[in-house]
């Protein structure tokens, strides 16, 4: 009978062995001694450094071992290991007993098994170390539990190796074990290599269980490999392993978050079929993926069902539809349920109210949002840093640092000390507002609370002085990092790039990108992408491709960011063929043209006023998936209404409201124009009543297209006020209001209005075209008594404006020298009048009188009111060429 017991005993401890592993009690039992010296001989060294009744404990250790009382011996070698300052453990154990062979094994695999049990992951970490070094095979049982301490303490990357370690050492592993390292491996994502375990699991002629799947199956839904764990869902019901709730609520999950709500419910109900109640976290999963959908609705019928099932929504469930409100945009439904928990007397944790506070803080709603923490406050929710962390960041969005400095200040006093990230959000408002002044001093009072800046605090700092041009500080910011042993990162390299290109610092940005890279970092496609995009602005194509082909040798995939900033520079550069032959790479490199590509190419070809060829690409996006966005419909319809073709924009114009786009600014003002000048008045009446009812408001182009459609109408009483209305608000920004008065005075016939307008443009600093003057000139000659002699003043006016906007003429003696030989030249006035007005006459009289007194010379010469314009400008030469005058300027009233 004694030895059939220690048959068995060693049958179940043999490494080798197949039978289930059964709890440690009842599985030390069974182990058995074997012939081998005695195990009290060997650990006789010891027991002088032991205490009286630990010497006695090891004494009954050995024995018992010897006798194959493995629960006793478990027992005292847990005691010994509870009072382990006072015991030998393990590495002196080992060496004493490394004589007695199979009690070596047993002792060793005990006490991992005590190690595993008590949560000494250090200590048995060097057990099994000890064993693998002095060659003690483990067991099945002490390795699986060690491989579960190590998962479980997520020291997943040496579960993997024990794996592999004990395989090696011959032990070989069960359906338990290869469990184990396939949840490690899944959790290091390493997804396709414990798809491997799961084949050598059915090589080894072992049938996974429904563990192993639930594994297999979370780890690829994470993975974002969905239909994946589709079919090995399939394939365990097919292998005769039946799902658990686990399974069916992994899959679901997996499911709703790729967006396949239609597969998920029907999963649900195959849940149902089978006799698996769905339970809250089935429900949780179904909400969530309905809420990511936008369904809002559905999920009132879906709680009705929860409910209905005895299921009572949790915290999770409320910040569920907390975000699912706020990705809707639908504030008020959030409201509306937050006042219907309160009502239950449901309680809200912290997080579901950092989910409620976060979505009201993105829509800019920070009232409303430090109004709920206050309530929820009063109801017992205790702020954590997060909550106030979230309220300051939302102010610090909405430019409203002096309120966020009072959350800041709120936190303090109730006890929630401010954090980094805290100040992060500071650092951040006022970098975006461009106060980098301020955001110093934030800096400096985070360092004086003994706050450590992070690589992204720093961040924020380089990329707020890199925006408003101090490089130089830039720069310093980069030493301070680099000296406090900060990993500069993508971000920091390519916020600085970014920010060079942005204000046409090339040269130094390609400094920046040589030492990041001589740094042994990588430069990500977003640096690239800046620095392409900063040389096809400056023109320079040349070094733009250069770039690309340095981030393809890089190993890099450009995108479709890369290939829209080449195009657009060659665009702008009136070379739209070589950028349409772009676009046949973009789609050789499999990616997909989008509509910043193509509106590129109709502005090239618009710029070469190609507008068939333009034409024709727009209808290639409308017969795309693609849909035509505003910026599309801008430069074809400033073409058409450039070339006076009312129809073609009309046209465009109905299809853009069909796409569903409403017109901005710039559409309005063209359509307007274009009917106030060319087409129908009444309809560019009705565009700006139509304009004003979507909000915007009129520019001064919108004036002066109403001036100009006043003036065509004939109400030129109307078109003065307006003027004056213009005027008055300072809309007078450029000469087109000017222009459109006077074209509106011409066309009535009123030619001295037109002068008064023309007069005050000039005298405003807008220049009158050589049409305009002319149009003027012929108005004011053709006009009746009393009126012809303005004419003159603007022929005298023209030819001034004409010369004096060309370089002067360089005489052989300088009119100004300032060498010593030579005394500066005296000014002088030229004085030209033309016809016969007194009071011009009695002016230069007066001007003539001053030049007496002072001791300069003047000169005069009258020409008659019928001088021809080529006389006029002789005059005017010989004036200039007169060194006596010294530099000659346009003195309007003069003449």
């Amino acid at each position: 009978m004694a030895t059939a017991s220690i048959s068995l005993a060693k049958r179940l401890w043999h490494p080798h062995s197949r039978s289930p592993h059964p709890p440690v009690f009842s599985f030390v039992r069974c182990l058995a001694a074997e012939a081998c010296p005695s195990l009290q001989e060997t650990v006789a060294p010891l027991l002088p450094s032991l205490e009286e009744h630990h010497q006695q404990k090891v004494k009954k250790l050995c024995a018992l071992l010897e006798q194959g009382r493995q629960d006793s011996a478990y027992s005292i070698l847990r005691s010994l290991v509870l009072f382990k300052n006072s015991a030998p453990f393990p590495a002196d154990l080992f060496s004493a007993v490394s004589r007695a062979s199979f009690l070596h094994r047993s002792l060793a695999n005990l006490l991992l098994i005590v190690y595993v049990d008590l949560k000494m992951i250090a200590e048995s970490r060097e057990t099994f170390r000890l064993m693998q070094k002095n060659g003690v095979l483990p067991s099945l049982l002490s390795c699986n539990k060690f491989l579960e301490a190590l998962v479980s303490t997520n020291m997943y990357e040496e579960a993997v190796e024990v794996f592999h370690d004990v395989v090696r050492m011959g032990v070989l592993p069960e359906v338990f074990t290869f469990n184990k390292a396939i949840q490690a491996l899944m959790k290091l994502g390493k997804v396709d290599e414990a798809l491997d375990f799961l084949e050598q699991i059915e090589r080894r002629q072992r049938r996974p269980d429904v563990f192993t799947y639930n594994v297999i199956i979370d780890g690829l839904c994470k993975s974002k490999r969905v239909d994946e764990a589709r079919h090995r869902f399939d394939e365990m019901i097919a292998k005769g392993v039946f799902p658990n709730k686990v399974t069916f609520n992994t899959l679901i999950d997996g499911l709703c978050k790729s967006g396949n709500l239609e597969e998920g419910f029907r999963l649900r109900d195959r849940m149902l079929a089978t006799g698996v109640a769905p339970n809250l976290v089935t429900y949780n999963s179904l909400l969530n993926g309905l809420c990511r959908k936008g369904m809002m609705e559905n999920t009132k019928e879906l709680l009705r069902e929860m409910e209905g099932n005895g299921i009572v929504p949790d915290g999770f469930t409320y910040s569920i539809l907390f975000d699912g409100h706020s990705r809707c945009g639908n504030l008020d439904a959030s409201m509306e349920l937050l006042e219907g928990t309160v009502k239950k007397g449901i309680q809200i944790s912290a997080y579901t109210c950092s989910v409620l506070v976060n979505g009201l803080c993105k829509a800019g709603k920070m009232t409303e949002a430090q109004s709920v923490l206050k309530r929820l406050m009063q109801k017992g929710v205790a702020p954590t840093t997060v909550l106030y962390n979230t309220i300051v960041d939302g102010y610090c969005r909405v430019e409203n640092m002096e309120a966020a400095l009072l959350v800041v200040e709120e936190m303090e006093a109730n006890g929630v000390k401010a954090s980094r990230i805290t100040y992060n959000s500071l650092l951040n408002g006022y970098c975006k507002m461009q106060k980098v002044a301020s955001a110093e001093k934030v800096f400096a009072e985070m360092m004086q609370k003994g706050l450590t800046p992070d690589v992204v605090t720093y961040n924020i700092l380089l990329d707020g002085h890199g925006k408003v041009g101090q490089f130089e500080r830039c720069f310093e910011i980069l030493e301070e990092m680099k000296a406090k042993g900060l990993k500069l990162n993508a971000i920091t390299y390519g916020s600085l790039i970014n920010c060079l290109c942005k204000h046409g610092k090339l040269s130094e940005a390609e400094i920046v990108l040589r030492e990041m890279t001589g740094r042994g970092d990588v430069p990500n496609v977003k640096v690239y992408n800046a620095l392409i995009d900063g040389f096809c602005k400056s023109g320079n194509l040349e070094d733009a491709l250069r770039f690309l082909d340095e981030l393809i040798q890089n190993g890099i995939s450009p995108t479709i960011v890369t290939y829209n900033s080449l195009i657009n520079g060659f665009c702008k550069a009136n070379r739209p063929c070589e950028a349409e032959e772009l676009v046949s790479r973009i789609r050789e490199e499999g990616l997909t043209p989008d509509v910043i590509t193509f509106n590129s190419l109709i502005d090239g070809y618009c710029s070469r006023g190609d507008t068939l060829k333009a034409l024709q690409i727009y209808e290639d996006i409308t017969n795309s998936s693609l849909k035509p966005t505003i910026v599309t419909y801008h430069r074809l319809i400033n073409e058409f209404v450039r070339e006076g073709k009312i129809v073609e924009a009309d046209r465009l114009y109905s299809q853009m409201l069909e796409d569903g786009l409403t017109p901005d600014l710039i559409i309005y003002n063209l359509m307007i124009h274009v009917h106030s000048k060319f087409g129908d008045t009444q309809k560019a009446s009705s565009l700006q009543v139509d304009m004003i009812k979507d909000g915007i408001s009129p520019d001064e182009m919108t004036y002066s297209s109403q001036l100009m459609r006043l003036c065509r109408e004939g109400k030129l009483q109307e078109a003065d006020i307006l003027f004056l209305d213009m005027k008055a608000k300072g809309l007078l920004k450029s000469g087109l209001p000017y222009v459109s008065l006077i074209d509106g005075h011409s066309r009535m016939g009123n030619c001295i209005g037109a002068y008064h307008v023309a007069t005050e443009m000039v005298a405003e600093g807008f220049q009158l075209s050589d049409s305009k003057y002319d149009e003027l000139i012929t108005g004011l000659r053709k006009e009746g008594k009393g009126t012809s002699r303005q004419a003159p003043l603007f022929v005298l006016r023209r030819c001034l404006t004409l010369l004096l906007s060309q370089p002067p003429p360089q005489p052989q003696t300088p009119w100004l020298s300032l060498s010593p030989s030579h005394s500066p030249a005296v000014p002088g006035l030229a004085v030209i009048i033309v016809g016969t007005r007194k009071d011009s006459q009695s002016y230069v009289s007066v001007k003539k009188k001053a030049c007496a007194e002072v001791g300069i010379k003047s000169f005069g010469v009258d020409l008659p009111e019928d001088v021809s314009e080529e006389e006029l400008i002789e005059k005017i030469h010989e004036f200039i060429s007169n060194p006596d005058l010294g530099q000659c300027r346009q003195d309007t009233e003069s003449t």
